[in-house]
């Protein structure tokens, strides 16, 4: 009988421990915070400084490939030449053309290897700057929206799942862009 009382008082108390849990949870204000996510690969692309930053390292880009491009043609002109006078010259002017052609070589390689450096440099740099100015605008944003947090979707799924009412991605990226001021120097 001692046992029947124990289940009882222990059903009781459970029972009573639910129903003050189901009370509490109905009772209780409910959290207020404001989320809202924008899908990041489209804010930043969309982003008219990511356009502007695009097309001036596209101008960059086109200048080294052309100093490439030029550096070339000259080690291949040189090397036609040679090719063509090679019959005629002394073994003498033989060995000063073929050192003039490893040294041209030696400028392509060093130079295609800067290249590769700057260009990869510059696209950090440029996306760094990007990137800055979204946050920033990320935050005035959420400032004057009344929103407590602000999530980027990523490809990596840091969102799962998200409803369209909490996606605010074009409302965003249309303030943004006209918030955005081509003239003011990126943090």
């Amino acid at each position: 009988m001692n046992l029947n009382r124990f289940q009882t008082f222990a059903f009781l108390f459970v029972a009573a421990l639910l129903i003050g849990l189901n009370v509490w949870s109905i009772a209780r204000p409910a959290d207020k915070t404001k989320i809202r996510y924008v899908r990041s690969q489209e804010v930043v692309y969309g982003f008219l400084g990511m356009k502007e930053a695009q097309n001036e390292f596209e101008l960059k880009r086109q200048g080294w490939v052309a100093q490439l491009d030029t550096l070339q043609q000259d080690f291949q002109t040189t090397l036609n030449q040679y090719s063509q006078e090679i019959s005629r010259l002394s073994v003498e002017e033989r060995s000063k053309r073929e050192e003039l052609l490893r040294v041209q070589q030696n400028n392509i390689a060093e130079y295609t290897q800067q290249v590769q450096q700057r260009i990869q440099e510059e696209e950090n740099r440029v996306m760094t700057g990007v990137l800055n100015q979204v946050n920033a605008f990320a935050e005035k944003y959420a400032l004057n929206s009344d929103c407590d947090i602000v999530l980027g979707t990523t490809s990596d799924g840091s969102i799962l799942y998200g409803s369209d009412g909490h996606d605010v991605t074009d409302e965003f990226l249309l303030a943004m862009n006209q918030w955005y001021d081509p003239n003011a120097v990126a943090e």
